[in-house]
């Protein structure tokens, strides 16, 4: 099995932090922990055996994309965060997404949408990453 190459919490950081310039918003990290967990235990935890819990690198990224979401952890920008920083994590292993005009708002706003709007679940997210990433040739 190939190793995966993990994303940092100091990465996604600044990642919210790029975003946040792009969009002229205030860049306010406001809960470390809750970031490090979403990122660390939620994303990339492992059995004692080394496999990840979440499966393969689709999987692992469809659950960031999800847990950075939720966790809310900056002011502003957590969902592009969260999509940028899976999107990242897909680069670093040699895999890409790609999928229809959108299908990504149709992930992303499910996370957080306004009320009435269907939710998308930790399970709708890794499916929805796992059909749309492939290896980059």
């Amino acid at each position: 099995m190939k190793k995966i190459t993990e994303i940092t919490v100091e990465e996604v950081i600044r990642i919210n932090a790029a975003i946040c310039s792009q969009y002229r918003e205030p860049h306010l990290l406001r809960d470390q922990h809750t970031l490090q967990s979403a990122i660390e235990v939620g994303a990339f935890y492992r059995f004692p055996d080394g496999r990840y819990a979440q499966g393969g690198v689709a999987s692992i990224a469809g659950t960031m994309c999800y847990k950075i979401a939720q966790a809310q952890a900056f002011l502003n920008g957590n969902k592009r965060t969260a999509y940028l920083s899976a999107k990242a994590f897909l680069g670093l292993n040699g895999f890409e997404l790609r999928y229809p005009q959108g299908d990504l708002e149709s992930l992303i706003y499910g996370f957080a949408g306004p009320p009435g709007a269907p939710k998308v679940s930790i399970e709708d997210a890794k499916e929805w990453f796992q059909t749309h990433t492939y290896r980059i040739t």
